[in-house]
């Protein structure tokens, strides 16, 4: 198993002056079966010896070095940590009331152009579905 993790270094400024520093991580994890078998032993990326009689005599039978195709760990837990070079900072602001109107008026804003839109599609679905002489009826 092993994990991989990055820190980001983050500064914190509250509105009463306080500032806090700490750390934001992120965590993922890796898990690779391990190839430990009888007669063969390897490290990721390093050479491994297989011991594998071949087509010859017992007596003369020997190691073959060969290189692992899927690297072949030893069983346990690795960490491995990556810390970014630079420092988040985030503050705390308040809003002013001139702020809080206009997003105020630009969320009616908003109701009022969708439902114009959807009055429109309803209509033209009348106009295309009812004949013209019920439609003059409801008017």
């Amino acid at each position: 198993m092993k994990y991989f993790i990055q820190l980001v270094p983050t500064m914190y400024e509250s509105l009463d002056g306080r500032t806090v520093y700490t750390n934001q991580y992120s965590v993922a994890e890796h898990f690779v079966e391990s190839e430990l078998q009888s007669g063969h032993f390897a490290l990721p990326g390093t050479l491994s010896i297989s011991c594998a009689p071949i087509a010859i005599p017992r007596s003369r039978a020997h190691c073959i070095p060969s290189l692992t195709s899927r690297a072949s760990m030893i069983s346990g837990v690795y960490f491995e940590y990556d810390f970014y070079p630079m420092r988040i900072k985030r503050s705390e602001q308040r809003k002013s009331v001139l702020q809080f109107l206009t997003r105020v008026c630009a969320v009616i804003g908003g109701i009022y152009v969708v439902l114009g839109l959807l009055y429109r599609m309803v209509d033209a679905v009348f106009e295309k579905l009812l004949p013209k002489k019920k439609r003059d009826a409801f008017d």
